[in-house]
C-alpha cells in the first residue's frame, strides 16, 4: 500500500488527523507535563547556581546567618517566657511569621534581584561575571521593594493555610522576574496572566518545599532545638535558604519559558529604546 489514510499516518496523520486532534488532551499527559516541567525548570536552576557559585554562595550563606541567627533569638525569648515543649509552638509560628516578613522586607527584594541576574546570566542573557549581581540587585532593590511585598504578605500569610499561601506563589512567581526585566505598571497582574497555563507547573515545583516545612512544624521539638547553639542554627538554615534560592532561580526559567525566552527580552528593550537598551545589568 503505497498511498491512501493509514499510509499517510506517519507523515501527516492521514484521514484520521481531524479526529485525533478532536479529542480532549489526557489529564496524564497534562500531569507529565507539568511534573516534568517543574523537574527541568530545577534542574536549570541547579546549573545556574554551579555557573554562578561564588555569588550564590555569598547570598546563601548570608541568608542563612541573618535567619539562623534571628531564630536562635526568637527561641531565646520564648524559653524566656517559661514556654516549653508544645506549649511554645504558637508564639514561634507567629515568630517565624514574623521574621519571614521582616527578612522579606529588609532584603527579599535584593535577594530576588541577584536570582533574576543568575538565570539571566545562566539563559544567555549577559555576559557579567557572577559578582556583578549584587550590584544589579541593588540598582533594582527600590523598584522591586513594593511589588515584592505585595507577593510574599499574599504567599507567606496564605502559607499559614497551606492551600491560599500555594495558590498566591502559583499566581505570582513570576513577580520579581517582572519588574526586574520587563516594564509593565502592574506586575503582580502581570504575573496572574503569565502563570496562566503554568501554575500546575508551578504548584509541583513549591509542593515539596511547603510539605517539608508542614513535617518540620509537625515533628517540632522545642527543648531540643532551643539548646542548639548559634552556629547549629546557621547550619541547619543553609539547606532550607539553598533550596528556597534554588525555587526562586527555577521559576525566573518557567518565566522565560512563558514569554519565550530572552531573546524575546531583548527584543522588547530594544523596541522601548529604539534598539540600544539590552536586556541585562546594564539596563
Amino acid at each position: 500500500m503505497r498511498s491512501g489514510a493509514l499510509g499517510a499516518g506517519p507523515r501527516s496523520g492521514g484521514a484520521w488527523a481531524p479526529a485525533l486532534r478532536a479529542l480532549p488532551p489526557s489529564p496524564h499527559g497534562a500531569l507529565v507535563s507539568a511534573v516534568s516541567r517543574a523537574i527541568n525548570s530545577f534542574l536549570q536552576a541547579i546549573k545556574a547556581a554551579f555557573g554562578s557559585a561564588p555569588l550564590v554562595a555569598l547570598v546563601v550563606l548570608g541568608l542563612a546567618g541573618l535567619l539562623g541567627g534571628s531564630e536562635r533569638a526568637i527561641y531565646a525569648w520564648v524559653a524566656g517566657q517559661g514556654l516549653t515543649g508544645q506549649s511554645a509552638l504558637v508564639p514561634l509560628i507567629l515568630g517565624w511569621v514574623g521574621l519571614g516578613l521582616a527578612i522579606e522586607l529588609l532584603v527579599g527584594p535584593f535577594v530576588a534581584g541577584t536570582a533574576v541576574f543568575v538565570a539571566l546570566r545562566a539563559a544567555g542573557g549577559t555576559r557579567h561575571p557572577p559578582m556583578a549581581g549584587l550590584s544589579y540587585a541593588a540598582k533594582r532593590y527600590g523598584r522591586m521593594f513594593l511589588p515584592h511585598l505585595k507577593a510574599q504578605l499574599l504567599i507567606q500569610l496564605g502559607s499559614q493555610l497551606f492551600l491560599p499561601g500555594l495558590l498566591a506563589w502559583s499566581m505570582y512567581a513570576f513577580a520579581d522576574a517582572v519588574v526586574a526585566l520587563e516594564s509593565d505598571p502592574a506586575p503582580l497582574s502581570r504575573s496572574a496572566r503569565l502563570t496562566q497555563g503554568r501554575r500546575a507547573t508551578l504548584v509541583w515545583l513549591v509542593l515539596p518545599f511547603m510539605l517539608g516545612g508542614t513535617v518540620k512544624t509537625f515533628f517540632f521539638d522545642f527543648d531540643f532545638v532551643q539548646s542548639q547553639s548559634l552556629p547549629v542554627f546557621v547550619a541547619w538554615m543553609v539547606p532550607w535558604v539553598l533550596w528556597t534560592y534554588l525555587l526562586l532561580l527555577a521559576q525566573v526559567f518557567l518565566y522565560f519559558d512563558r514569554i519565550g525566552g530572552v531573546a524575546a527580552l531583548q527584543k522588547a528593550a530594544q523596541q522601548r529604546s529604539g534598539g540600544a537598551e539590552p536586556a541585562g545589568p546594564a539596563a
